[in-house]
């Protein structure tokens, strides 16, 4: 099908376009006509950025000015490639030949292309030396440029900075929101917080709840917009107690009583059990919440189903009483009175919640303020609404100036980006003569995590088509990245029937592909875990750990072996046209979770293949960063043992096992002693001219040097202290010499982030060692901050990711691992939020109580919420799925049985657990 319309720049569309498209061939050569507009979905591996960019491409062709054209992305990444591949097409088409211009111009629909050759040839040009260029960039990042334009407009500082890493602020936050309360006793805040505490069970279940209203606050905000302020909090405990003295004084009591004594006349022991407990019930004057509960389930199951009271064997006496206390009525009263008695708590628990997170986002605002920071939810509110203010002069400078809009990845848009974006592109249509396109996939919206919400692309397709009638509305399903094994693998996983109870991902149409190139799916098995004996205890400096017995391990151990067998024998990949042998680089690790990239990382370095994983990890759990802080620690108190171990036996200092046991058994009340006493030794032995004076004359410079970094730490500030540490020990060369080539970059970066944090903390201003370990120890409990880690596809070594972090990217051979059961996401005192697709501001905004605490409305909100939580997880393994060019293997560790991932795509691949080329048979395993 040929769509070349959507390039042409008065016509606007939503298009989810083909990854990966080549240079092959005209192109939907519809959605290449700038004058067209369309809705465009375009699945996995379809090359939605060779559109994107060739729509780019006949715009500055068709004489539109660079800085007219705005392209939104989510990553920065995404938007780096997207510039790259412009100007990379730019500088082709500069030095071509005639004939391979003509060419590209008909790729992209140009029918007459030697009316264009000349304009074309002088783009690159054209382009570098124009005063503002296409601007390429992300939603914070168009936000953060917006916002340094017009800071009073916005009323942001004038010179803010962007605040990456938030824990500690939070924490600040959450502190001050505390110690207010503290001072205010008896205010309406200090029994807001009071009831949230109750109500949530304690204090840690009020922090989650609390962080979780931080982490809606645009929501908040977006509910709020409008100047109102929370509701008044009014503490309606007593509320609820007079619900439960009037349901149990309006005749219920005697109800229950009389139900009592016929459960204690039926004969069977649960009915007599039953009835004693209703029996000391209905003697009570008053209930409270316990002995609500109590009679609650005098009623119904724990399942909140009616309790069965008949049976066969039940004597009609026993059925005529029921008849005569009308036993249904009785049992529909007390589960209406729950029901309510839920309402009234959950009503109240929303209430102080919001009272108690408005304060608390108050305050954090406010630390944000008097740092000059701004967070990225900061850069998204305030941009929307400085857009929304619609003051003349900035539609002039950014709705005026901006005439096509282009925005990828629109499956992940949230709510509040779609408002952000919703006055350009009303500007835009108004204005005529522009162009919106956009291009989504609701098969890969795998964020909603980060509130992305696939419906808004509907939305915005509707918006579109009321705006601007006649626009296109195409799919695309030909992937122009993988072989037709593996789309045969993802057709038959998502093309079930509807009634086999396996979900598809929405709008799911079978795949075909372009690339004729060898590929295939194989299972590597499901691993289940083993009993094993109980493990005796071990001297760990002489016996190394046992291999790991847990399924987990057995997993990873299978897949670090493949890939060593892939590569070892060199399996042909494709690469431009021409097949060449396996690397490293080429290979991608998948897991839905970071649960077990541990044993995976250690099975990878087991099989001494070279290594990287993408996950961000807390730079302060890693080995080299566990090692200073170790020094630290000792350095602190010098009668650390434990420390001053560790930091010899690292690479600092790189001491073997027999060299600990010689400090261990020299005399000494504390290995700092014993230490000087060696250094001693060999200083007097050095005197005498003893034999063994080379052998032990190591340990001299190690205590000297230890003793004056002792000395340093009262002096001077820890940036500082750590900087001469850095230097005098040589510690970047020591740790690279330690770890494997691929490795070294990665412990780079996180001694680094070490010394990095060190100077932000206090500005590097005061020597107090002590509060930055105390600091260094709660920035590890709250998760830490992340070390600029580089990409992961700088040198040859095997990627391990999460699927999430996967997305966008593709490697020749993919192994999809961990494929059993994912841990269910815990959502107690988390946020509800539900946003109707197209709305100016949520529609509900509560918090979760405990299971048990929810009710009925409740029940059915979360409901709906975790049927899009399923719908999301089929999306997770569509991704998963479509990351490979050729080879696919899938594994998994945990029991069988289920409709988890692996028996999934078992089911689909056959009994042989083979489709197309079998590439470890081809190496030879």
């Amino acid at each position: 099908m040929d769509h070349a319309e959507l390039l042409t720049p008065e016509n606007s569309g939503v298009v989810s376009a083909p990854a990966g498209a080549g240079s092959a061939g005209i192109y939907h050569a519809e959605l290449l006509t700038p004058e067209n507009s369309g809705v465009v979905s375009a699945s996995a591996g379809t090359g939605k950025t060779w559109l994107l960019v060739s729509r780019i491409l006949r715009l500055l062709l068709d004489g539109r000015a660079p800085a007219s054209i705005l392209a939104i992305t989510f990553t920065n990444k995404a938007a780096d490639e997207m510039r790259e591949r412009l100007m990379t097409r730019l500088l082709q088409w500069s030095t071509a030949t005639a004939d391979e211009l003509d060419e590209h111009l008909r790729q992209i629909g140009i029918a007459r292309p030697a009316s264009r050759r000349r304009a074309a040839a002088q783009l690159y040009e054209t382009l570098l030396y124009a005063p503002e260029p296409v601007q390429m960039t992300t939603f914070h990042s168009f936000c953060q440029q917006m916002l340094r334009l017009f800071p009073l407009q916005a009323g942001v500082p004038l010179n803010f900075q962007i605040a990456e890493h938030l824990e500690e602020l939070h924490e600040r936050a959450m502190d001050e929101l505390f110690a207010q309360a503290a001072r205010q006793t008896g205010g309406d805040f200090a029994r807001a917080l009071d009831t949230l505490f109750a109500l949530c069970n304690g204090i840690e279940n009020t922090r989650s709840a609390l962080k979780a209203f931080l982490m809606h606050r645009n929501d908040w905000l977006a509910l709020t917009r409008d100047g109102a302020a929370p509701e008044a909090f009014r503490d309606d405990g007593d509320g609820e107690a007079g619900e439960l003295r009037d349901f149990w004084q309006a005749g219920i009591r005697r109800r229950a009583a009389q139900y009592a004594e016929a459960l204690l006349n039926s004969g069977t022991k649960t009915n007599h059990a039953r009835g004693e407990a209703l029996q000391t019930l209905a003697a009570r004057d008053t209930l409270d919440d316990e002995s609500f509960d109590g009679l609650y389930h005098c009623f119904f199951t724990q399942e909140h189903k009616p309790r069965s009271v008949l049976g066969k064997t039940s004597p009609d006496w026993f059925v005529e009483a029921l008849a005569s206390l009308d036993y249904d009525s009785l049992a529909g009263a007390v589960g209406a009175a729950r029901e309510r008695l839920l309402e009234r708590r959950n009503e109240r628990l929303k209430v102080a919640w919001r009272h108690a997170g408005d304060r608390l986002c108050r305050i954090y605002r406010g630390l944000k303020r008097e740092n000059g920071l701004l967070d990225f939810d900061d850069l998204e509110w305030e941009g929307s609404q400085l857009l929304l203010r619609g003051e003349l002069h900035l539609q002039y400078r950014l709705g005026g100036k901006i005439e096509h809009i282009l925005v990828d990845e629109f499956q992940d848009t949230n709510p509040g980006q779609w408002q952000l974006l919703l006055p350009l592109l009303d500007e835009i249509v108004s204005q005529g003569g522009g162009s919106v396109f956009i291009v989504g996939d609701v098969k890969q919206s795998i964020y909603g995590f980060r509130r992305a919400d696939p419906e808004l692309q509907q939305a915005a397709a509707r918006w579109l088509k009321e705006k601007c009638p006649g626009s296109l509305h195409r799919q695309m399903n030909t992937s122009r990245r993988s072989a037709q094994p593996l789309m045969e693998c993802v057709n038959r996983v998502f093309s079930a029937p509807p009634d086999a109870g396996q979900p598809v991902p929405e709008g799911f149409q079978p795949h075909e592909t372009m690339r004729d190139i060898a590929g295939g799916v194989r299972l590597l098995g499901l691993h289940e875990p083993a009993k094993t004996p109980p493990c005796d205890w071990r001297n760990p400096l002489r016996e190394p750990r046992p291999a790991s017995q847990a399924a987990s391990g057995q997993e990873a151990a299978r897949v670090a072996g493949a890939i060593r067998q892939l590569v070892a024998n060199g399996l042909p990949v494709e690469d431009g046209g021409q097949q060449r042998s396996l690397q490293y680089g080429d290979v991608m690790i998948l897991a839905r979770q970071t649960t077990h990239f541990g044993d995976f990382m250690q099975a990878l370095r087991t099989e001494r293949i070279p290594s990287i994983s993408a996950h961000e990890q807390n730079f302060l759990t890693s080995l080299e960063a566990a090692d200073i802080i170790a020094l630290l620690e000792f350095l602190q108190n010098p009668r650390r043992d434990d420390a001053l171990a560790v930091v010899l036996r690292s690479p600092i200092y790189s001491l073997s096992d027999e060299q600990l046991w010689q400090i261990a058994r020299t005399p000494g009340d504390c290995w700092q002693h014993k230490l000087a006493r060696l250094a001693e030794g060999s200083a007097e032995e050095h005197a005498e001219g003893s034999a063994e004076d080379g052998a032990a004359a190591h340990w001299r410079p190690i205590e000297r040097q230890l003793a004056s970094w002792i000395n340093l730490r009262g002096q001077l500030p820890p940036h500082d202290l750590l900087d001469r540490i850095y230097h005098e020990a040589g510690l970047a060369q020591r740790y690279r010499r330690a770890v494997p080539p691929p490795e070294a970059g990665r412990v780079g970066d996180n001694l680094n982030a070490l010394l990095e944090y060190a100077l932000d903390f206090d500005s590097g201003r005061y020597p107090d060692t002590g509060r930055f370990l105390e600091n260094l120890k709660t920035l590890r409990r709250l998760g830490g901050r992340r070390a600029a880690t580089r990409a992961p596809t700088d040198s040859d070594c095997v990627r391990l990711m999460t699927i999430h972090g996967a997305k966008g990217l593709e490697a020749p051979v993919v192994f999809l691992a961990d494929c059993a059961p994912a841990q269910r996401h815990r959502d107690t005192y988390q946020a509800l939020v539900q946003w109707p697709p197209g709305a100016a501001k949520p529609g509900q905004f509560a918090l979760l109580p405990a299971k048990a605490g929810r009710g009925g409305a409740l029940h059915r909100l979360v409901g709906q919420r975790e049927r899009r939580e399923r719908r999301e997880d089929v999306n997770l393994l569509y991704v998963a799925l479509t990351r490979a060019k050729q080879y696919l293997f899938v594994s998994a560790s945990g029991k069988p049985g289920g409709h988890h991932w692996y028996a999934r795509i078992s089911d689909a691949v056959g009994k042989n657990g083979l489709l197309g080329d079998d590439a470890l048979a081809r190496t030879g395993d």
